[in-house]
């Protein structure tokens, strides 16, 4: 896949960043890690004459609603390929591109890896989802950072387990077991 650098930066030169920059919507499927994945629905984003969007378009409008991609990797899913292409960390430069291959449906994917989470949670009607918040500092001074995010459904079913576990069972001759 090859692209003319030239009219792509012509094309961005045409369009400063402003608000009519933003062309086109699209719903972003946002993955931060290996299980956490994140729909958001109508973003904003830029797309060329070519079919192809521009991903740092879609980055800044990610980053807007408060999603954590500051210093990120970014890859996109490719269909055709069936894998995940890196296009950099973030800030992204303007030729990181998503192919018109690779939007299935009105929706793409991104994947991020090594950002930083955001401090506050913020709302979004288009988002699934909300920002978790990161760890307290650490006694040495630096800032700690929690390894495995979890989701409330998650920690609700685990915590019912505990109750039922430490609480016990009632068995069939109404006698209670305890596995604690």
């Amino acid at each position: 896949m090859e692209f003319d650098l030239d009219e792509i930066n012509s094309e961005i030169e045409k369009r400063e960043v402003k608000e009519d920059v933003y062309n086109t919507t699209i719903d972003v499927v946002v993955s931060f890690g290996q299980d956490e994945k994140e729909l958001f629905q109508a973003v904003k984003a830029f797309r060329f004459d070519s079919g192809d969007l521009s991903i740092p378009s879609i980055v800044t409008q990610l980053k807007k609603v408060g999603y954590p991609v500051e210093t990120a990797m970014v890859s996109f899913y490719a269909h055709e390929q069936g894998l995940y292409v890196h296009c950099g960390c973030d800030p992204l430069p303007h030729t990181a591109l998503i192919p018109k291959d690779s939007i299935e449906r009105g929706r793409v994917t991104l994947k991020f890896r090594g950002g930083h989470r955001a401090d506050t949670t913020t709302s979004n009607n288009n988002s699934t989802t909300t920002n978790p918040t990161s760890a307290p500092s650490n006694s040495r001074g630096g800032s700690g950072r929690r390894t495995k995010e979890r989701k409330i459904g998650y920690i609700i079913e685990k915590v019912a387990l505990w109750r039922k576990l430490y609480n016990g069972i009632h068995g069939p001759c109404g006698e209670t077991i305890r596995y604690s």
